[in-house]
């Protein structure tokens, strides 16, 4: 049984309890100094069949099926997929999926640029680097007072 969690604004900890496709996930969630959280449980982003949802913002990270708008945290094929309407990525993140999905990858993309805000509605959107893999981000989210990063996959050490 997943319990729902009553969220103030920029608590210290918190344990977030999800599950998506049938796996279980508890996440003892630490919010840093400058209020960056690392994961949030309000109810504008939410995990579904599909991947990551941000409601307000209309788009989802890293989807695992065609949608209208994804950001994508890098090429691999966990994470990019083909046959979205419109894809935000960095310049490396789009010629990987063109290189492996063809004109198929999606009607439009849109090469970002790191630590520059992207506005989705009334959400922004800020990608910095992740040093994964060439062109790997996280994505910094902002909406009503919340920060939230979402990593994709990232490298612990140089």
């Amino acid at each position: 049984m997943l319990k729902r969690l009553a969220v103030r604004k920029n608590p210290r900890r918190a344990n977030i309890k999800w599950s998506i496709l049938g796996i279980h996930y508890v996440v003892r969630a630490l919010f840093i100094s400058w209020k960056l959280c690392v994961v949030h449980p309000s109810t504008w982003l939410k995990a579904d069949d599909t991947g990551l949802y941000c409601e307000p913002g209309q788009f989802y990270i890293d989807p695992m099926n065609e949608v209208s708008t994804a950001l994508v945290t890098h090429g691999h094929a966990d994470h990019a997929r083909a046959g979205h309407h419109s894809v935000y990525a960095s310049t490396e993140t789009l010629a990987i999926m063109k290189t492996r999905y063809g004109d198929e990858m999606a009607t439009h993309q849109h090469a970002i640029t790191l630590g520059k805000s992207v506005t989705f509605n009334d959400v922004a959107v800020t990608f910095f680097p992740a040093g994964h893999i060439l062109g790997s981000t996280q994505i910094l989210i902002e909406y009503a007072g919340y920060r939230v990063v979402v990593s994709g996959d990232y490298k612990r050490r140089h």
